[in-house]
């Protein structure tokens, strides 16, 4: 049986990403700060930002594929945080530890925001290889870092892929992120205040995203790969679906609040590689995902837990 660790495998996507790869059949070990039970799995609590916590988690697992996932996400921090050196700096001891240590295959979490938004093609459509990589965050730039060092790995003969995420929504989604501040707001019957909405953006349910890192990881695929839907929707659009749904438009406060500055008006995956290459489809239309995120939503109590 293979042996899987999913490296912040409890929480956004690695909890979709770490049920999946059970669901499989391969021998799951999640690893997390705080890490939830996943039915299935084996669970270690861990903080890889410590000193030698990369070396120490792979010696005492033995994974056969690496799935790394864990890195710093907290809305409104993760763009400029200072602890982006410090997941970058861990990120390259844990895999270096997993290759020296006979690992056979890794898979990690890359973001939309790597490529250079101004280089977008026809309809904002990002291409893993025609859009070139120009970072503009601390963040992004980390990510771009280690991709580089991942894709000298592939040089080398290693087995390496790059999920880049897109704009993904769902269960367990931050509170204060786009599609879960919307419903949160309107569930509570308070104003939902946002931007224009004209910027166009790619939307994926966190559980086909959680499925597609699962297949990446018992797959051969190397070098980046979108983890979008393919399809852009503008923020104004996507808003009034949730009103429409939740009966409650009326509270919908369009324009409220700036537009971001220096993002694109519109981005979105070019999701070619995913599809015909991994034959990857997305379970979840938006209707269908956007329903399932307000059945969770409806099933917190003000502190965000569930009831």
């Amino acid at each position: 049986m293979t042996r899987v660790l999913v490296t912040g495998g409890s929480g956004f996507v690695g909890r979709h990403t770490s049920q999946a790869l059970v669901q499989i059949g391969c021998d799951v070990v999640v690893a997390s700060r705080a890490p939830d039970a996943i039915a299935g799995a084996q669970v270690v609590a861990v903080d890889l930002l410590n000193d030698d916590a990369p070396q120490q988690l792979i010696h005492r697992i033995l994974p056969d594929v690496l799935v790394h996932l864990a890195w710093e996400t907290e809305t409104g921090v993760f763009w400029s945080a200072e602890s982006n050196t410090e997941w970058l700096k861990a990120s390259l001891a844990l895999h270096d530890a997993f290759l020296k240590n006979g690992g056979a295959r890794s898979v990690f979490a890359g973001s939309c925001a790597e490529y250079d938004w101004s280089a977008l093609g026809e309809g904002g459509i990002a291409h893993e290889t025609n859009t070139p990589c120009v970072p503009a965050t601390p963040y992004a730039v980390a990510k771009c870092a280690f991709f580089s060092s991942v894709h000298e790995r592939i040089a080398d003969g290693a087995s390496c892929a790059w999920g880049r995420i897109f704009m993904l929504y769902g269960e367990r989604e931050h509170p204060q992120r786009f599609v879960s501040s919307i419903i949160r707001n309107l569930l509570s019957q308070r104003e939902a205040p946002m931007s224009s909405g004209r910027q166009i953006r790619d939307f994926l349910d966190t559980r086909d995203a959680g499925r597609a890192f699962a297949e990446l990881a018992v797959g051969s695929m190397t070098g980046a790969i979108n983890i979008g839907s393919g399809t852009g929707l503008s923020l104004k659009n996507v808003a009034e679906m949730i009103g429409n749904k939740l009966n409650r438009s009326d509270l919908l406060n369009i324009g409220a609040m700036d537009d971001r500055s220096g993002e694109p008006e519109s981005l979105v995956a070019d999701v070619t590689r995913l599809r015909d290459e991994l034959g990857f489809h997305a379970a979840y239309d938006l209707l269908d995902g956007l329903d399932h995120a307000i059945d969770y939503w409806s099933r917190q109590n003000p502190d965000g837990v569930t009831e």
